[in-house]
């Protein structure tokens, strides 16, 4: 190994040689140039005892001046990559769609899961020009034969219809003005949903649910089982719940929605049951912020809880939305008006809210024999 300086017109030339190696460069001082000496002396020392971190000359290189026109050119090559294009991969699409659409959706958590497994998808290498509507009915064909739900392969292909819809529109409607794009999924025929769900909790299968609910690690799984059965809220207008949105008046407690699924401001009115279900959390909240959340369990262990639980008691076919069908039937069964039901659930579409109202044999019965 040789280290070697020499003095010219008042800067210092360091030369390091070592292992065939060999490097020098100047500084204004000698012990600038002695510092420099000895970092890479013990870098090509470590390369000889690690041959997995080999030495890297240009780590101890001044890095190349860039000129302002490659500044420029680099900046411009920037700007343009964030400019929407009909070559762009759906994933980019996808991403760019994330970061300056997203954000205005309702349901923000759910469509994002969704473009997240469609950025996973091979599809997703595609770019935006070559998004055939075959490529998208083999999907959904695919989809179909893996035993999805149609209801859940509609709401995926939303997703890209809806990205679509943004990127052929013009720029003075919000959209990246790719006009010469056509939406693939206007050309495709989707699965016809199925039957409505007739699922309505057993005898005996509520109480068996909330006993193996008391019994899951998330102290909140029960009472946010409990209070869905009452109110027949959507899960994530209950996870959304703050303090701010709870309201006492001398009539009891209700929830007020200030922006929902619907857009629209809402009131939910709670039952004694209802309040009972969330009143210890409530207490836990009550001196903290008006945004505090009610509720602190994730949709993701409300998932894994619910079926842990309904597992247990082996009701594998009990799905967490069906508490929303029973909730909404119990208040038809308890004779209120389609305005209060409507009101209650959120549905602005009365064909919807009628999809989720499937009244009690027992019910009818006993109304069939008032009118004798």
């Amino acid at each position: 190994m040789a280290i070697s300086y020499r003095k010219y017109k008042k800067k210092i030339t360091a030369t390091v040689r070592l292992n065939g190696e060999c490097l020098s460069l100047t500084f204004p001082s000698k012990t600038e140039a002695e510092q420099w000496s000895r970092r890479v002396d013990i870098a090509i020392r470590a390369s000889l005892s690690n041959p997995d971190r080999p030495f890297n000359r240009q780590d101890f290189l001044p890095k190349k001046a860039i000129s302002k026109k490659e500044m420029l050119l680099k900046e411009q090559e920037k700007q343009n990559s964030n400019i929407p294009n009909i070559e762009w991969t759906l994933k980019k699409a996808l991403q760019h769609f994330t970061y300056t659409k997203l954000e205005s959706y309702k349901s923000y958590e759910e469509t994002l899961n969704r473009i997240k497994k469609w950025q996973k998808s091979p599809i997703a290498e595609i770019k935006l020009k070559d998004l055939s509507p075959e490529i998208l009915y083999a999907y959904v064909n695919e989809q179909i034969d893996a035993g999805k739900a149609p209801q859940t392969i509609k709401n995926n292909i939303f997703i890209i219809s809806a990205l679509f819809r943004v990127a052929t529109s013009a720029k003075t409607r919000g959209g990246w003005n790719l006009l010469s794009l056509d939406n693939p999924v206007k050309h495709i025929e989707l699965p016809k949903s199925r039957p409505n769900r007739q699922r309505r909790l057993k005898i005996g299968e509520e109480q068996a649910l909330f006993d193996a609910l008391a019994e899951c690690s998330h102290p909140e799984i029960l009472p946010f089982v409990r209070f869905a059965l009452e109110t027949g809220m959507r899960k994530s207008e209950i996870l959304g719940i703050t303090k701010g949105e709870i309201n006492q008046t001398p009539q009891g407690f209700e929830i007020i929605k200030h922006d929902t699924k619907n857009g629209e401001r809402r009131t939910i009115y709670l039952s004694s049951r209802a309040v009972n279900a969330i009143k210890p959390l409530y207490e836990q909240i009550k001196d903290k912020s008006l945004n505090e959340k009610l509720f602190k369990i994730t949709d993701n262990q409300i998932e894994v809880n619910f079926t842990k639980a309904r597992n247990k008691i082996n009701s594998n076919d009990l799905r967490l939305h069906d508490l929303r069908h029973e909730a909404i039937s119990r208040l038809a069964d308890k004779n209120l008006s389609i305005g209060d039901l409507s009101n209650q659930s959120g549905h602005k579409s009365m064909q919807t809210l009628l999809r989720y109202v499937n009244v009690s044999e027992r019910n009818i019965r006993e109304k069939l024999e008032q009118l004798q």
